[in-house]
């Protein structure tokens, strides 16, 4: 026993004196003999009442020994709120201190005895005239100490702990939380918070010191009362911590942290200087649950919380609560606690004890018995998320119950403080809640902003304590400086997190108020908040949206306007780009348009600056924008605004081909050029069978008037007419080439009616003289009316799909004219007949696939023969969008980066190689070629990924990797697929067979919502592919359409 080993050791260096352990034990005996008067059986509660003070631990040891359990008060909670303890406890005797008995015997309404001790009577002197311990006899299961916590309710949780359950964690967790001999241990928490234990029992167990504060110096004398005592081991609540500076506590040699989530300004301050721990753990759960033992300056993980101590931790679904089926490494999934640290529950609650206290679960329980480990265990539900690292250590993530809705969308405020605590100069605690402004219809984000430069000015600073246990909070007015800092971290966070998640409202405050325990008192805070006037906000309301200065800045506005779709007041220059929305896809499209508008900026260029701002300062100013001119001459940016297209085929040639081709089809050619190398593949592919890459798109025609077949037909006609690749053959023209592109100067299709469903056959062969394309018109009635257009990949991609619907429509109105004529299929192969080097291209697709192997998805069952392959669809609904975007926006990786590299996950799990590769289609709208985005053919191509998945790599550092490669391949994207395949000997059966297509949804722009439209776009498709992926992000959900 350490009370014998040291028994002239200091247990405890108390404001009021000092305690040898010899004179602990012979005190707490003496105190013992007194209590055990009233103590008749196990489990039967002694209230403790008093001030902070060595008579406190002297208490507890005196319970202990006679045999009964504990619990200690603290003194400024409200009377009522001790008084219902006290009756839920139905204990057998108050103990406090003479100064506090007429308190005392306020509390309790049943005629329970209140005992006063006197430290007098308890002198060494007199003590030591008792006899030898008379400890009564207590057993594992007995109860020790009970701790009363805030309750959702309002009513106290009262948590029984037993000795079974503490001293089996109290070992491991004296370890990870570095309390020795050498130990002098601040107690600073408040008597009902449960680290009140850790700072007493593991201290004395480990034969440290016990060093006590006066409550007045404790709030008001934080740091000097630390080095008055020598205190070299401190613990508390993170924003606490942040109350004191290395310099001013220079004996401390260790901190922990607990009670709330670990602070960055807290590591940088603290971690370079002192031991760094990071625990966690309910009070369920006897204390500690997990520790972080050493948290390094350099983490780029603050929320790690270490490795178990006494229990074993689980991570299982937290929307699966029933079959707490655990989750992978790596995945968030709730937190439960296993094994004989866990408490008994909650006292006189059964309810909420059943609740929380479970079972082990079936697998678990199966786990335990392969094993011959002992059965009967419980877990405890925590309700918070976590993860498990590589490492197996875990990470906390944020509560289970404990999220707001911004915006629609769900949200972990802690997430928004902690990112905020990061921007923010000069922030030590950052507070953000919801609040309903009046005359307001929808709430806002407001975040709380203590700053060093309001606790240096505070005259009354080292009282703040004291204050805020009062539940005082006290807002200033904002100064310049605070303005400025509030703009900053704004832009900063714009990079960081989605637009919901952005604080509206800065607000700078001198002081927070606290719970006993020291953690932030939320509800004071929402209920102040909730008081404030339209008035008192008005005043810390700032527009920040900065518009463009210059004309670089106000062209790529307006370019995120037209492909973000959203008006251009809403951002402003220091917005992001993708936390408006954008991603990878949305990326090219920019990067294609500026290109086109003469200014040079790359995907790359995106994903680094993503600010309009950012972009142009770092492109530089660009001579004047000579958009919609005919100069030949290239601008600053080395782009042509228009120019003479680039030759097709070498000179003469073209004359004597264009006259071969209308001697041999009878009709005028409008031009002829080559195919591109997407059309290469489609064609090859169709030439092996001609049902691949044949779609058919569906439309059902709504508004307010009936379908006429004869302007149907004439609308189709003009559409037709406008755009060139619709009147499209493709036919061999040159030695050169597999097929060229031969374009009708006049084709008029016709279209087809159909009003019986069995004679739509919207699959019928094409003719080789005609396009391959055909629309039918099939009408039940005259208010059912559908609209088939089947049409060959070679012809179109999907936003193509889009153009010609919405030209469909604006021609049956007869509008058609008032769009601009878009540029040809045919300036897009100018560009890269240009732009494409043959010999770099299969320079860069020969390195980065060499040494690739094959990782083909099973088959489930042997494919049936078929002159074409058809597919079946799953639509997965994968829920909000907005942790996707949020984690996008913190690592800055893009959205098409992360479905990617998670589609290479899911195909390694069936495939159990240790790379995958995978086709994946690319829009190619990001080409330098003017109003790109209405252009009418295939553009897009597809291109290999590969994704090493060694098991040694994080997730993380995987997509980095890949996101890498993935932008630095968008240059190199303008090669036909069998051509890359042929340059390393290779072929797509080979090496894969999953496709990943990753589009954004493109909104209906109806002519009107009275005229006729054509909505739906359900499209069938036949493809030589076997499996795909395509994964659709949307404003608010994320759905995946599995096509197998």
């Amino acid at each position: 026993m350490i009370l014998e080993a040291q028994p002239d050791a200091t247990a405890i260096d108390a404001w009021d004196g000092c305690v040898t352990y010899g004179e602990l034990e012979r005190r707490a005996e003496k105190l013992a003999g007194l209590v055990r008067g009233h103590v008749s059986k196990p489990d039967q509660v002694v209230v403790l009442y008093f001030s902070k003070s060595w008579l406190t631990v002297v208490a507890q040891l005196a319970v202990l020994k006679a045999g009964a359990a504990f619990i200690t008060l603290e003194i400024p909670q409200p009377v009522h709120y001790l008084q219902r303890v006290i009756s839920a406890l139905g204990p057998v005797l108050v103990l406090t201190s003479e100064d506090l008995f007429s308190a005392a015997e306020e509390l309790q309404e049943n005629a329970v005895p209140v005992m006063a001790v006197d430290k007098d009577d308890l002198s060494d002197a007199t003590a030591r005239t008792s006899q030898a311990s008379s400890s009564a006899c207590t057993v594992e299961c007995d109860l020790m100490y009970i701790i009363a916590t805030s309750g959702t309710t309002g009513m106290p949780k009262i948590v029984m702990t037993d000795h079974q359950a503490f001293m089996t964690n109290a070992s491991p967790l004296m370890n990870g939380l570095g309390i020795t001999s050498d130990s002098r241990v601040f107690q600073f928490c408040g008597y009902s918070f449960d680290l009140l234990i850790v700072e007493h029992f593991l201290t004395l167990l480990a034969g440290g010191c016990i060093c006590i504060p006066s409550l007045h110096n404790r709030n008001n004398r934080f740091a000097a009362s630390i080095v008055e005592l020598e205190a070299n081991w401190v613990g508390s609540p993170s924003s606490v911590l942040q109350l004191l500076d290395p310099q001013t506590v220079p004996t401390v040699k260790t901190i922990m942290q607990a009670g709330e989530r670990l602070q960055q300004g807290l590591v940088d301050r603290w971690a370079s200087h002192v031991r760094l721990i990071n625990a966690y753990g309910p009070a369920e759960c006897s204390v500690g649950a997990l520790a972080r033992d050493t948290v390094r300056p350099d983490t780029d993980d603050v929320q790690n919380l270490g490795f178990a101590t006494g229990s074993v931790c689980w991570i299982v679904n937290a929307e699966t609560s029933e079959k707490l089926l655990p989750v992978p490494i790596g995945a968030e999934g709730e937190l439960i606690i296993e094994g004989h640290t866990l408490s008994r529950g909650y006292l006189g609650d059964a309810d909420k004890t059943n609740a929380s206290f479970l079972r082990l679960p079936n697998w678990l329980r199966d786990f335990r018995a392969d094993r011959g480990q002992s059965q009967g265990h419980r877990v405890y539900l925590t309700g918070d998320i976590v993860r498990q690292n590589s490492d197996g250590s875990m990470s906390f993530v944020r509560r289970k119950d404990a999220q707001v809705k911004i915006r629609g969308q769900r949200v972990e405020l802690t997430d928004v403080e902690h990112q905020v605590e990061r921007c923010f100069i000069g922030a030590l605690q950052v507070v953000t809640d919801i609040v309903q402004i009046p005359n307001r219809q929808s709430s806002i984000l407001v975040a709380l902003v203590l700053t060093k430069d309001a606790m240096t000015n505070h005259k009354q600073q080292e009282s703040l304590l004291d204050q805020k246990s009062a539940g005082g909070l006290s807002i200033l007015a904002p100064t310049s400086s605070f303005t400025a800092n509030a703009n900053a971290a704004e832009t900063a966070l714009q990079d960081r997190m989605p637009a919901y998640m952005v604080p509206d409202l800065f607000v700078p405050v001198s002081d927070l108020p606290r719970e006993a325990s020291g953690k932030i008192g939320r509800k004071a805070i929402k209920q102040y908040l909730a008081s404030l006037t339209q008035q008192d906000w008005s005043r810390y309301s700032s527009t920040r949206k900065v518009p463009p200065s210059n004309a670089t800045e106000h062209e790529i506005s307006a370019i995120w306007a037209r492909v973000l779709q959203i008006e251009p007041h809403t951002f402003g220059i220091h917005d992001s780009f993708f936390r408006l929305g954008g991603d990878s896809i949305s990326g090219m499209q920019v990067a294609a348009a500026c290109g086109a508008a003469g200014i040079s900026v790359t995907v790359k260029d995106m994903f680094e600056y993503r600010t309009i701002r950012k972009l142009a300062l770092a492109r530089g100013e660009r001579q004047q924008l000579t958009v919609g001119t005919t100069s030949t001459e290239s601008n600053a940016s080395g782009i042509r605004q228009k120019k003479a297209l680039h030759p097709f085929y070498p000179e003469g040639r073209l004359e004597v081909y264009m006259e071969r081709m209308q001697s041999r089809l009878g009709q005028a050619i409008e031009r002829i050029y080559p195919c591109s190398p997407i059309q290469q593949g489609i064609l090859m592919s169709h030439a092996r069978n001609p049902h691949h890459y044949d779609e058919v798109i569906q439309w059902r025609v709504a508004g307010d008037v009936s379908c006429d077949i004869s302007r149907m037909q004439r609308a189709w006609r003009a559409v037709v007419t406008r755009h060139g690749i619709l009147r499209t053959l493709f036919l061999q023209v040159s030695e050169d080439n597999f097929l060229d592109q031969v374009v009708l100067k006049n084709y008029s299709p016709d279209i087809s009616l159909c009003t019986n469903e069995e004679d739509v056959e919207p699959y019928r062969p094409f003719e080789d003289s005609v396009p391959m394309h055909h629309l039918l018109v099939f009408q039940r009635s005259a208010d059912d009316v559908t609209v088939y257009l089947r049409i060959h990949h070679a012809l179109v991609d999907g936003l193509s799909l889009h153009i010609i619907r919405r030209d469909l429509e604006l021609a049956y109105q007869g509008r058609l004219d008032e769009l601009a004529q878009p540029p040809g299929y045919h300036e897009y192969i100018s560009y890269l007949q240009e732009k494409r080097s043959r010999k770099s291209l299969q320079e860069y697709w020969s390195s980065y696939l060499q040494g690739a192997t094959g990782s083909l998805f099973p088959a489930v069952q042997d494919e049936p023969a078929s002159d074409g392959q058809y597919f079946g669809a799953v639509e997965i609904e994968l829920g909000s969008i907005a942790k996707l975007t949020q984690f996008c926006e913190e690592h800055k990786l893009g959205v098409t980066v992360v479905l990617h590299v998670v589609w290479a996950i899911i195909v390694q799990r069936y495939a159990a190689t240790d790379e995958v590769c995978f086709g994946y289609m690319t829009s190619g709208r990001h080409v330098p070629v003017a109003n790109v985005e209405n252009v009418v053919g295939p553009l897009f191509n597809m291109l290999i990924g590969r994704v090493k998945l060694a098991y040694h790599l994080s997730v993380l550092s995987i997509m980095y990797a890949y996101q890498e490669n993935f932008i630095n391949s968008l240059d190199h994207q303008h090669q036909s697929l069998v051509e890359t395949l042929h340059s390393i000997g290779s072929s797509a059966g080979d090496l894969f067979n999953t496709l990943i297509t990753v589009v954004n949804d493109q909104p209906e722009d109806h002519v009107s919502q009275s005229a006729l439209r054509l909505v739906g776009d359900s499209v069938q498709s036949r493809s030589e592919v076997s499996h795909s992926y395509i994964a659709i992000p949307q404003r608010v959900l994320t759905s995946c359409i599995l096509i197998a």
